[in-house]
């Protein structure tokens, strides 16, 4: 659960890099190439936050199972038999 909060926090300050360097872009460059560098940034930003939302939204549940199957068999007890 750690990992998912740590790349959700990586995911979310790339994103929020991403979209701030066009809203600077913004201000300076201008015509088509400033506006298709604006747009790159954009796509760049939300493809790098996809995997993070993915685990979050999805992954979760496989994670949970094996958490709990690892804390069972933690608590299993073993019995050893001299035959």
């Amino acid at each position: 659960m750690i990992a998912i909060a740590f790349g959700q926090a990586i995911g979310v300050a790339v994103l929020g890099g991403c979209l701030f360097v066009p809203w600077r872009l913004s201000e300076s460059a201008g015509g088509p190439f400033g506006r298709v560098l604006q747009e790159r940034f954009v796509i760049v930003g939300w493809v790098v936050i996809w995997r993070p939302a993915e685990m979050v939204l999805y992954d979760w549940l496989p994670m949970l199972r094996r958490r709990t199957l690892y804390r069972r068999l933690a608590a299993a007890k073993v019995v050893v038999n001299r035959s």
